[in-house]
C-alpha cells in the first residue's frame, strides 16, 4: 500500500497520466480522490488534444490533418467548425464507451463464459470494425481507440496459434500511441515495452528455429 498524503505538503511520484482516460483535475479526484495541480493537469496542453479529439472535418480531402478537442467545435490547426455539434459528438462517444466497457469487461474482468481464448476470438473482428469504423471520426490517438488498440493485443495475446508478428504489431501500435503523451517511465508505458520485448524475444526464437 503506498502512504497517506498530507493535505500540503506532500510531492506525488507517481505519474496518473495514461492514454485512457484523462488526466483532468476532475477525472483524478473521482477516481484517485485528489486535484492534481502541476503544469500539465492545470494547463491542459494542446498536444493532449488528441485523447479526446475529433479528427478535423477537412481531413476527408486531405486540406488538415487537425482536430478538435473535446468540448470544442473548431480544428486546432485550421479552424474550421465540425460538422457535428459537441452534443452529438459526444452522445456518440457515450454509445462507444458503452461497448468499449463491455468488451473491457470480457478481456480485463472475466465475463466471458467458456474459456478466455474462444472470448478473445470471438471478439477480434469487433474490436478491428471497430478501429476500422472510428477511423475517420476520432483522433489516431483517441481514448476510445487507444483503449480498443490495448484490448486488441490482449486478445491477441490470448491465442497461442496467432501469428507472434501480429501481437508485436498491435504492441507496436500501443506504444506508437503512448510515446506521444506519456514521459518514459510512466508505468503504463513500461509494462508495454516488457510486453513487446517478450514478444519480440519469441519473434527472434522462432526465426531461428525456423533457420535451422
Amino acid at each position: 500500500m503506498g502512504r497517506p498524503l498530507q493535505v500540503t505538503g506532500s510531492s506525488v511520484s507517481t505519474v496518473f497520466t495514461t492514454n485512457e482516460g484523462a488526466s483532468s483535475e476532475a477525472a483524478l479526484l473521482a477516481k484517485k480522490g485528489f486535484r492534481c495541480v502541476c503544469e500539465r493537469c492545470v494547463s491542459n496542453p494542446i498536444e493532449d488534444a488528441p485523447l479526446g479529439g475529433w479528427r478535423c472535418t477537412r481531413q476527408a480531402d486531405g486540406a488538415c490533418k487537425g482536430c478538435v478537442p473535446a468540448g470544442g467545435t473548431r480544428c486546432t490547426d485550421c479552424g474550421a467548425e465540425h460538422a457535428l455539434a459537441v452534443v452529438a459528438r459526444e452522445a456518440a462517444e457515450e454509445r462507444w464507451a458503452a461497448v468499449v466497457e463491455a468488451w473491457s469487461a470480457v478481456l480485463v474482468g472475466g465475463n466471458y463464459s467458456g474459456s478466455l481464448q474462444e472470448a478473445a476470438w470471438d471478439l477480434l473482428p469487433s474490436l478491428d470494425t471497430f478501429l476500422d469504423e472510428s477511423a475517420p471520426s476520432l483522433c489516431e490517438t483517441h481514448a476510445l481507440r487507444h483503449r480498443v488498440k490495448v484490448l486488441r493485443s490482449f486478445a491477441i495475446a490470448c491465442l497461442p496459434d496467432a501469428p507472434i508478428e501480429v501481437l508485436v504489431e498491435s504492441l507496436e501500435d500501443c506504444l506508437t500511441d503512448m510515446r506521444r503523451h506519456l514521459a518514459p517511465s510512466q508505468p503504463y508505458l513500461l509494462f508495454f515495452q516488457y510486453r513487446l520485448a517478450g514478444a519480440l524475444a519469441r519473434q527472434a526464437a522462432a526465426s531461428r528455429a525456423a533457420a535451422a
